[in-house]
């Protein structure tokens, strides 16, 4: 039998000033009670505190549940890398001269060949992005005979420092292509 999660809980937190209830909203598209928040109410251990704590949570409630749901990662990384985007503007600014339009290209084109790819990128979100998944990316393209330079590229537009796949142990295949015909 499954139970039904409540939409909050409460619990108490020691502060410089006193002992003060805080809410914590369950997410129920990840399961899990991830957002934190202060009611203002202090934990004075009487029914009709927790009773205030509850009102405060429920008035919270629609704040905090009715949000914008997280930005998909392939989303992120295609308005970002856009070549008249904010990323390649401040580039130009900071360099004093033009990108070449090779540069501005490659983002676009490793976006589409490599990353936009690979499965769980597809339904990724933004904040669900870990080290082991980028790992994983890592493995997969190696798998799919893609050099560790273009690995190296694409984990430079992911603006994530670039691993080097070469000591992870992935060989070098210079003169073979991907069953993806991906170079």
């Amino acid at each position: 039998m499954k139970t039904k999660h409540r939409p909050f809980s409460l619990y108490r937190k020691p502060l410089g000033g006193g002992r003060f209830r805080y809410a914590r909203f369950r997410d129920y598209t990840q399961k899990r009670y991830n957002t934190d928040r202060a009611l203002g109410v202090s934990a004075g251990g009487m029914k009709e505190r927790r009773a205030e704590a509850e009102k405060a949570a429920n008035d919270l409630l629609p704040s905090v549940t009715n949000r914008p749901q997280g930005m998909g990662f392939i989303k992120y990384l295609r308005d970002f890398r856009q070549p008249d985007g904010r990323y390649f503007r401040e580039k130009e600014l900071s360099r004093g001269k033009p990108l070449t339009a090779g540069y501005s290209k490659a983002s676009p084109d490793l976006i589409r060949l490599h990353i936009e790819p690979y499965p769980p990128f597809k339904t990724l979100a933004l904040s669900a992005l870990t080290p082991a998944v980028i790992r994983d990316f890592m493995a997969w393209e190696a798998e799919r005979g893609v050099s560790c330079d273009r690995i190296s590229r694409a984990l430079q537009v992911m603006r994530c420092r670039p691993l080097c796949p070469r000591r992870r142990g992935y060989k070098r295949r210079p003169h073979e292509k991907s069953e993806a015909g991906v170079p």
